[in-house]
This record gives C-alpha cells, structure tokens and sequence, in this order.
C-alpha cells in the first residue's frame, strides 16, 4: 500500500496529510482548493502510479506520485520523502503519527474527519476497541500487548483500500474511514473488517480481536461530527456487549434510535388500544429501512381475510397501494418450504434474475428472456431481497420486505437476524390487538380491543 498525502477528487484536494500541508506552506484548513497537475498526464488516462507535480492557484507546487485508487474519480497522491532531510514537515508528520503502529493518531483523526464531513462524498466511519488486551498486558506482558496493537495496525493497512484512512486514536481504539461507502453498502464494510479480525486472530494465535461498530455519513450525520462519532462508538460497544454474550457478529451497525422509536410508538398503540392504521405501519415500515442493515427499500402486506395486500411501501410508487396477492403467490415469492414460512423464518433472495422469476410483478418474459414488469415497478432494479413472514404461534399475519438495489450481497447474517427481531414486533402487535391472521379467525377489531 502507498503512503497517501492526499486524496484527489474532480481536481480537488479533497484531504491532504500533515505532511503535505506542511510543504505547502499551510496551516491546518477546512478549505482546501483546486489543484491541477503539472505533468505529461491527465487524471482520464492514469492507470497506474505516475510521477507528477501537483500545483496550486497560488503558484505553489510540490513533487510526487499520482495514484489510481478504487473509485471513480478518486486518486490518491504521495509525496517526494528525502530520508536524509528532517525538516519542519516532519516534525509534524510526526506529531500526528503514533509512533507505536504508524498510523494517524486522534489529533490526525479528528482533521481529516472534519475535512470528509465539508465533501459531498460518501463514507463510513468505523470505531474499534480491541478485546482482551488488558488480559494480555497482565498475563503475558506489555510486550505481547504491544504486539497485539501493531498487528491491529498492520492488518489494517494490508487490508484496507489505499483511499481507506486508519488511526490508532487511544491505548486499545482504532479509527477507519472508508471513502465512497454508503449505508446500503454495509456489507462491504463487513466483509472489510472480517478479513481484518480473522488476520489479526491468526498473527496472535486467537488470543487478540475486536469489536467495531460503524456510521455513515451523509445518510446518518445529520452534518454533525460529533453525532457520526457517537453512533460508531455505540455501535461498537454494542458489538462489544454482543461478543460478550457470544452473539454473532464484529461489526454493529444497527441503528439504535430507529429501535427506540419504534417500540415507543408500539407502546403507545398498545396503551390506546387502538386498530393500527395505514399511517402505523408506514411508519414502522419506514424504521425497519433504517434499522436493517443495507435496507434501502421494503414494502409490508398484511392478511385481509381472503388475500394479503399491500399496505405500505418505502422507496415505490404509491400507485401499488392496495395490489392483492394470493396465499399461494406468497408461497411461490417465499420459496422455502411452509413450514418455514409458518414459522415466521425470514429468508433472501440475491440475483435480478432470481428475484424476477418469482415475483408477482413480473408480467412475463420478452423473445431475449429478459423479465418484462409492470409500469410502475422496480423489482427490476432490486439485487437482494429478504422476505420475513409476519409469525406468531403459526399464524401468518403479513408479510415484510425489504430491498437493496446495489449489489446481491447486500443481506448478511445481521441483516436477517434483525428482519427477525422486526417480524417479532409486529407478530406481536397483530397478535395483541386481534388482527385477522392466515390460519386463525379475526377478532372483533372494529375500533376498539380489549385490553391486552
């Protein structure tokens, strides 16, 4: 991996080392300007690391390498380093390195966290805290312990992309910002830090690991620093409280509010004892996006009497409102056994092509074998998909669905086991207050319950 000074975005320095700050003369900023390249190449044609100076409307130029990095538009750039020469940059350098992994320490953090926060760019913030690293230094020594940390370092610098930061930000927590990531590209942040906590168990001989919980922003800041730094950390100490309670999962992404939310909205119908309107469970459905990982759509139907019908929808056109399905096109979309279904057992479904032989949507196929879909329709558009029957004590009430549209990996293991935690919710509450069920008589719901 290449030392990167700074990131290129557009022809913009987008962020920029101490270093680099340093040989250009500058204080620490927010505002980093334009640059262009003074070179025989062009930013279109870089394919791989290419000397160049990079210059500024100021006159100011510096000397070092342009490289393409995993993004579009994205390049990284690495200084000219002298090692005979210890001057003023250095110093500084050093300032904002730890000197026990080599990685930005807090203060590197928190400059380039508020310079990610001024771009438009996507990314996510990930929070560590190692495991059991007190019982290292205790039993085995703070030599061992030191080891633990530096594996921690380097496995992140041999995994990471070359425009991912890492920063050792306390005695036994890590920082990573991940450019370009969004929130429905959870699982790649996922399958990121396993690669890097199975490398960090192996080079330790399983005594050392760690928990971790990310935040995205712009979909979860708000703009605000310190909330995305907030959501990480409890995130991770989630992850943290789950590993403790041997739970599955090192990376914690679930959004903790969106739960509070609605469990005090449920409480609130319970105690009313009042029907759920259309309103209730459009917003339910709406926190379930939020609180599924990689989530970016879902829709909810519930048992009619005779046949489900869709009652709510986030990211599809309202004209579908209302569309009846079949008992037995809930069993061909499901397309596990019914006892599976019956047992409220949430499955995924990952390809276009798969997700469109089975949905109801798809109004047939054309000459090419391409699925042709309804007008209003984006079942063409979803890459992954879980299905989580609405379930208590055998009776099916509904049904939730939840989508992303950006890649086929998108559900994992968290995702369906927080579908499950969702479907329970609302079981409960159809079961409470009577609802009519497939596979049970309703109750009299008219406007009123009984008390539950």
């Amino acid at each position: 991996m290449h030392p990167l000074d700074g990131l290129i975005e557009h022809e913009k320095l987008v962020w920029a080392s101490s270093a680099l700050l340093a040989a250009l003369g500058w204080k620490e900023t927010l505002l980093l300007p334009r640059c262009v390249l003074s070179s025989t190449v062009t930013l279109q044609n870089i394919q791989e690391p290419a000397d160049v100076s990079l210059c500024f409307d100021e006159g100011i130029c510096v000397e070092g390498q342009l490289i393409p990095l995993h993004h579009p538009d994205l390049y990284g750039f690495a200084l000219v380093r002298h090692p005979e020469s210890r001057s003023k940059d250095t110093w500084m350098e050093m300032a904002h390195t730890d000197a026990l992994t080599g990685l930005g320490n807090r203060r590197a953090f928190e400059g380039v966290l508020a310079r990610f926060m001024q771009q438009q760019m996507p990314f996510a913030l990930v929070m560590m805290d190692l495991n059991r690293l007190k019982h290292i230094n205790d039993t085995r020594g703070h030599e061992a312990g030191d080891h633990f940390i530096r594996e921690v370092g380097r496995q992140l610098e041999q995994h990471l992309r070359s425009s991912d930061l890492a920063f050792r930000i306390g005695g036994d927590e890590f920082a990573v910002l991940l450019h370009g990531l969004e929130s429905s590209q959870v699982h790649v942040v996922l399958s990121r830090m396993q690669k890097v906590r199975l490398a960090v168990e192996e080079s330790t001989l399983g005594m050392g690991s760690f928990s971790a919980g990310v935040a995205f922003h712009p979909q979860e800041s708000q703009g605000d620093q310190k909330l995305l730094v907030q959501l990480a950390d409890e995130r991770m100490y989630q992850s943290k409280s789950q590993q403790k309670n041997q739970l599955p999962g090192n990376v914690t992404s679930i959004n903790r509010r969106a739960v509070f939310d609605s469990m005090s909205t449920t409480l609130g119908l319970l105690h009313s004892r009042q029907k759920p309107d259309q309103a209730y469970w459009q917003m339910m459905l709406e926190l379930a996006v939020q609180m599924v990982p990689s989530a970016q759509a879902g829709s909810m139907d519930l048992w009619q009497g005779e046949e489900f019908m869709r009652i709510a929808q986030v990211g599809y056109d309202d004209s579908l409102l209302g569309v009846s399905y079949s008992r037995e096109h809930q069993l061909e979309w499901y397309r596990n056994p019914e006892a599976s279904w019956r047992s409220g057992q949430p499955r995924i479904l990952r390809g276009n092509h798969l997700i469109a032989s089975v949905s109801i949507e798809t109004t047939g196929w054309d000459g090419d074998g391409i699925p042709v879909f309804n007008q209003d329709s984006r079942v063409g558009e979803i890459r992954c998909n879980i299905n989580a029957p609405i379930v208590f004590d055998g009776v099916v009430y509904g049904h939730l669905n939840l989508d992303n549209f950006v890649s086929e990996h998108a559900f994992q293991e968290d995702s369906r086991l927080a579908a499950a935690e969702v479907m329970k919710h609302y079981a409960t509450v159809c079961q409470v207050l009577g609802l009519p069920g497939c596979g049970r008589e309703p109750s009299a719901v008219s406007g009123q319950t009984s008390a539950p």
